[in-house]
């Protein structure tokens, strides 16, 4: 059975816990490594302006503590397959149903509307997945 290394468990623990009930649920059948959870004012910024994320400071899921948002990705014998965004859809689909198993209602970066329409996204964070509050 896949465990989280200690700095996956660490950034996982920057989450509220709904998130981290579904990726400590997830691990125990798909190895995967947390990218990011909280991000600070500088770390946010530096993704902003490499385009790796839509939003600035204080804007992102990812900026409040404990974080909404969360970048996971599936984790192979051989590392982080970047590239294989077949991999990340099919890991996507695990994440989210084992979520509504706990009746949390997750979003994905790539389906921001969650019409289940993976095609009319502007901008794919195929890694992201961020806490909707229900209410």
């Amino acid at each position: 059975m896949p465990v989280f290394a200690k700095a996956s468990l660490e950034k996982l623990h920057t989450c509220v816990s709904e998130i981290q009930i579904v990726f400590m649920d997830v691990i125990q059948d798909w190895d995967c490594k947390v990218v990011w959870g909280h991000r600070g004012q500088a770390d946010q910024h530096q993704a902003f302006v490499s385009g790796a994320s839509k939003t600035d400071w204080p804007n992102s899921t990812h900026n409040s503590y404990p974080s909404r948002g969360i970048d996971v990705v599936p984790y192979y014998p051989d590392g982080i397959r970047w590239a294989d965004e077949h991999g990340m859809y099919l890991f996507a689909g695990y994440v989210l149903r084992t979520a509504r198993i706990y009746g949390i209602i997750l979003r994905w970066g790539g389906d921001w509307d969650r019409d289940h329409d993976t095609k009319d996204q502007k901008f794919n964070d195929l890694c992201h997945f961020e806490y909707i509050v229900q209410a």
